[in-house]
């Protein structure tokens, strides 16, 4: 199933996690909004998205950043 077509919002999925390794890009990974996702999180390294670490830099989060939309 393509993630577009996952009915995220139906089920009351807010917050999906991408750990496909597939969809590491803000543009591959906003695919999930399509299906009524809030937020997306990478688990994988992104060239072009907020990367955090816990105990690294975890403190630079902040919970109103358009991380993927």
């Amino acid at each position: 199933m393509k993630p577009e077509n996952i009915p995220w919002g139906s089920v009351g999925a807010d917050y999906i996690i991408e750990a496909t390794g597939v969809f590491t890009t803000t543009d591959s990974a906003k695919v999930h909004l399509k299906g009524g996702a809030k937020k997306v999180i990478i688990t994988a390294p992104s060239n072009d998205a907020p990367m955090f670490v816990m105990g690294v830099n975890e403190h630079s989060y902040n919970s109103s950043m358009e991380v993927i939309r």
